[in-house]
């Protein structure tokens, strides 16, 4: 979960990814494709920009508690493919 406008990760969220990253590390041959996404509320090419920023900073963060950077891959889906409505 990020803010509106934002590829900052929350306090709460990076407790999650602390805890992913300890699990990939006692699972050294996962492999991990991080899909950022966005809400509706901007255009299609600000969206697919700010998706893809999100999912380097989890990648990043994931890196920096100690994942390997050549297990991770990342894309932004922008408002694509949305797990709920925006409605």
């Amino acid at each position: 979960h990020f803010a509106t406008d934002s590829a900052e990760i929350s306090d709460f969220s990076m407790k999650r990814v602390k805890k992913f990253a300890k699990f990939l590390l006692e699972h050294k041959g996962s492999l991990v494709h991080i899909t950022g996404h966005t809400d509706n509320r901007a255009s299609d090419a600000y969206n697919m920009v700010l998706s893809k920023k999100r999912a380097d900073a989890v990648r990043k963060a994931l890196i920096d508690f100690g994942v390997s950077s050549s297990r991770l891959s990342t894309e932004g889906r922008g408002e694509r493919d949305p797990v709920a409505s925006n409605a």
